[in-house]
C-alpha cells in the first residue's frame, strides 16, 4: 500500500474513531450494550451523557478538529513541527468556539491562556497539589499527536521527538507525553510497514 493511502487511512480512521467514540464516551461497556444492543458500527448522535452532546451524527469533536488545524498548520510549515507552529494552531483552534468552548479540558484551557498572555505561567488544576502529575495526566496529548507518526515514516527516533514537542505545548508532564508517545509509535509502525495494518 502505497505511503499517500496510510496517512489518509490514519486521519480518515482518526476522524471516524472520534465522531463514533462521541456516543459512547462516558459510557461504560455494560451502559453501551444495554443503550445500543449491538457493536456500535455506525454513526450516532450523543445523547446526554456525553461530552459532544449537541453533535450530529457524525461529527468530530475536539480530538480530530486539533489534528486537523495542527496537520494545516504543519504542512503550511513546510513539513516542520516545531514548539511556535504548534502553539499558532492551537490558539487558532482555540478561536473556533465550537471545539473550544464545548471540548477544552482544564489542562489544555491552561495552557492556551498562558499563551494568549504572554508571562503568565499555567496554572495548576483545582484541587492539584504541586507533585500531583496524575491531575494532568489525560488523553490531550495523545489525541493531537498523530501528525509526528505520520510525517516520519520508518524514523521512529525523529516521530517521538516531534512527538514530545507536540505534547509539550500543552501537556508538559511524562504520563500525558507516555501516553502521546504510544499513539505517535504506532502510527509512524503503519506507515513504514508493508501491506495493510
Amino acid at each position: 500500500m502505497e505511503l499517500n493511502k496510510k496517512i489518509e487511512g490514519i486521519l480518515g480512521l482518526s476522524a471516524i474513531g472520534d465522531a463514533m467514540g462521541a456516543t459512547t464516551e462516558n459510557l461504560t461497556f455494560g451502559q453501551i450494550r444495554e443503550m445500543f444492543t449491538a457493536p456500535v458500527t455506525t454513526f450516532q448522535k450523543p445523547g446526554k451523557t456525553a461530552f459532544a452532546l449537541g453533535n450530529e451524527a457524525g461529527e468530530i469533536t475536539d480530538d480530530f478538529s486539533q489534528i486537523y488545524m495542527l496537520s494545516k498548520a504543519i504542512l503550511s510549515n513546510k513539513g516542520r513541527i516545531t514548539r511556535d507552529i504548534v502553539i499558532k494552531a492551537i490558539l487558532e483552534w482555540s478561536d473556533i468556539p465550537k471545539y473550544f468552548n464545548r471540548f477544552a479540558g482544564p489542562t489544555t484551557r491552561s495552557a492556551i491562556e498562558m499563551y494568549k498572555n504572554p508571562g503568565m505561567e499555567m496554572k495548576p488544576l483545582p484541587g492539584a497539589v504541586a507533585v500531583d502529575y496524575a491531575s494532568k495526566a489525560t488523553n490531550g496529548a495523545a489525541m493531537k499527536i498523530a501528525p509526528a507518526g505520520i510525517l516520519h515514516p520508518g524514523n521512529l527516533e525523529a516521530a517521538i521527538d516531534d512527538a514530545i514537542v507536540i505534547a509539550q505545548v500543552t501537556h508538559d508532564n511524562s504520563l500525558a507525553i507516555f501516553r502521546g508517545l504510544c499513539y505517535c509509535c504506532s502510527n509512524e509502525r503503519i506507515t513504514c510497514r508493508k501491506g495493510y495494518y
